[in-house]
């Protein structure tokens, strides 16, 4: 079996032309003995799938072409089904999206079949999901008629919804985790008819440009809404539907919607406006004058904070913009956002770092928001 640990100890390996044991067992905080028993694990996971193993050849770690080439096209390895071990720190998230689009009333037990762990393990999780919730408004409640279900505002459920969606998909083996939880409920089938509808969509709308990362976490956010038995209302203001209804990529927001949502898509319509905004990754300056002169100020703020000249500022004012767009509705409509590189970026570009938050502060003060670390990572890089 293989699990996320696993499957990230090949992923890194993959990662860099040539990396030598010690490296591998300082860089993921490994005994050699846990060394081992990675590379093992690995190895007889290669050869279920008829591929050569990783040889160690004077420490350094050796890697066939075939297998690089086998990883990076995302082949599938021995990791179907139940041979899925899910890491504790992930269990909760995965409990939390398979109550969010539960089809019938679910017990203690559904969770033991989905995570195939103990009953006790299983307790555990669930008291951890239900802590979670509480960070996002949302309750995790159980009743005996209906079982465990969601209480709180439709919006608050799927924020957290589409926060555990990014968290996941930035792990190791996350996508079979998530593709897991939809299969519970035999719903695995909706990613590849969303996907299909999506890419028929941007055919037809070519001006429409997402970045290839936040198309994937789009399609599978709208996966979850289409697959979501029960919804409420999601209560967009009067003002915040005139904005959405404004923007020059509403009309296409509508067609979309319609055939996401074919039985009628409400309020979806504005839900998925605002996917589409969160996830462009080129945009028409001329659509956003507004976000084009903040883009402005954010450079000046910049250059005052650091004292430094910037060569080609008309290409660091578009680049700026191009992110500037999907943050803003991000604050607006307080859209989470998953930065798995933060930590790295604070630490090896700490004082640039505080620069960026500094001169981001134009930003905050239009908006009323405080700019989360995550945001702040992506533009300081």
């Amino acid at each position: 079996m293989l699990d996320q640990k696993t499957y990230q100890f090949l992923e890194r390996i993959m990662k860099y032309k040539q990396i030598t044991k010690p490296e591998m067992m300082l860089e993921l905080d490994l005994t050699e003995r846990r060394f081992d028993y990675l590379l093992e694990k690995v190895n007889n996971s290669l050869a279920f799938v008829d591929l050569p193993p990783l040889q160690m050849e004077n420490q350094w770690i050796v890697a066939d072409e075939r297998v690089k080439e086998f990883v990076a096209s995302g082949g599938p390895l021995d990791i179907n089904g139940n041979d899925l071990i899910i890491s504790e720190e992930n269990r909760p998230l995965m409990i939390y999206l398979y109550t969010f689009i539960k089809q019938e009333p679910i017990s203690g037990y559904h969770f033991q079949l989905l995570l195939n762990v103990s009953k006790n393990t299983a307790l555990a999780d669930v008291k951890k999901a239900r802590e979670w919730c509480l960070e996002w408004n949302v309750e995790f409640v159980y009743k005996r008629m209906e079982g465990y279900h969601l209480q709180g505002a439709e919006m608050d459920k799927r924020r957290f919804a589409l926060y555990c969606l990014d968290y996941l998909l930035s792990q190791p083996l996350g996508r079979e985790i998530i593709d897991r939880t939809l299969g519970a409920w035999h719903m695995e089938e909706m990613v590849e008819e969303t996907t299909s509808i999506m890419e028929a969509f941007l055919d037809r709308w070519q001006t429409i440009r997402l970045v290839r990362s936040r198309k994937v976490e789009m399609v599978y956010h709208l996966v979850f809404m289409r697959t979501r038995s029960r919804k409420d209302d999601l209560l967009y203001t009067s003002e915040e539907k005139r904005v959405l209804e404004e923007e020059h990529i509403y009309p296409a927001a509508e067609e979309l919607a319609f055939e996401l949502f074919p039985e009628g898509p409400g309020e979806d319509v504005y839900f998925t406006a605002v996917q589409l905004l969160t996830s462009q990754g080129e945009v028409n300056s001329d659509a956003h004058p507004l976000l084009m002169e903040m883009g402005k100020k954010i450079v000046a703020a910049f250059e005052k904070n650091t004292l430094l000249p910037i060569e080609n500022k008309a290409s660091l004012i578009q680049s700026l913009f191009n992110h500037l767009v999907p943050t803003y509705y991000r604050l607006m409509f307080d859209i989470p956002l998953i930065n798995p590189m933060k930590e790295v970026i604070k630490g090896e570009y700490g004082e640039l770092f505080q620069f960026v938050r500094r001169s981001l502060k134009p930003l905050a003060e239009w908006t009323g928001k405080q700019i989360s670390e995550a945001e702040i990572g992506y533009f300081t890089l």
